[in-house]
């Protein structure tokens, strides 16, 4: 007997009559590609949405969270584009998971939460410390890195408190991109920070922004 189709594998984890199949035919169900020109499969589907949570634990690996697909995205990646991150294992959402680049356009989980406008569900996820300094830094193939993602799109101030050094700090108040884009939300997130590192030309910096963005 042939396992069942894309299409039935959906509907089954939908109704829940995926949960009485036997564990070898859930298994090949859930990697069953749509079609040969679209490679989705019902696992990806569950978890853009929202059913990943139907699919019994035991059956996933860590691999199947983590391996990317043809497309070069994993279910991390999938999970927070439709803001189903609460649906992955914590123990997943490592710094690790969050700085490994996507090979098409070497955007990370970080970046993306930041073009998505989707930090705040990111964060809202991510165990303590696994968002540091360095995977802010990180650079996708436009030469972006995701301090500057976030601040184009609003979403600087989701970050952790007291996420960056004093040096990036200086930094990013001295990069004309800012100047020009800074939003008063991101603004008032950059002042808290520099409250919490007394440093004259961090001062002197944000006076200047502040000057500016008025």
């Amino acid at each position: 007997m042939a396992p069942p189709n894309f299409q039935q594998t959906r509907d089954a984890i939908v109704t829940s009559e995926f949960l009485h199949w036997e564990e070898a035919t859930q298994k090949a169900a859930l990697f069953c590609a749509k079609n040969q020109k679209d490679k989705d499969t019902p696992l990806v589907w569950a978890t853009v949405n929202g059913f990943l949570d139907k699919i019994p634990a035991h059956l996933l690996c860590e691999e199947d969270y983590t391996n990317p697909d043809s497309y070069g995205w994993n279910l991390i990646h999938y999970a927070l584009a439709h803001e189903n991150l609460g649906q992955i294992p914590l123990s997943l959402i490592t710094k690790n998971r969050l700085t490994t680049p996507c090979a098409t356009d070497k955007n990370t989980p970080l970046h993306y939460g930041a073009l998505f406008s989707l930090m705040k569900h990111l964060i809202s996820f991510c165990p303590k410390g696994a968002v540091q300094e360095e995977g802010l830094l990180l650079k996708n193939k436009k030469g972006q890195n995701v301090l500057e993602c976030a601040i184009q799109t609003n979403q600087l101030h989701y970050l952790p408190s007291n996420t960056l050094s004093l040096k990036v700090l200086l930094s990013l108040l001295a990069n004309p991109t800012v100047t020009r884009t800074i939003h008063p939300e991101d603004l008032a997130w950059i002042q808290i920070e520099k409250k919490t590192q007394k440093n004259a030309a961090l001062k002197s910096s944000f006076q200047a922004l502040t000057s500016f963005s008025s």
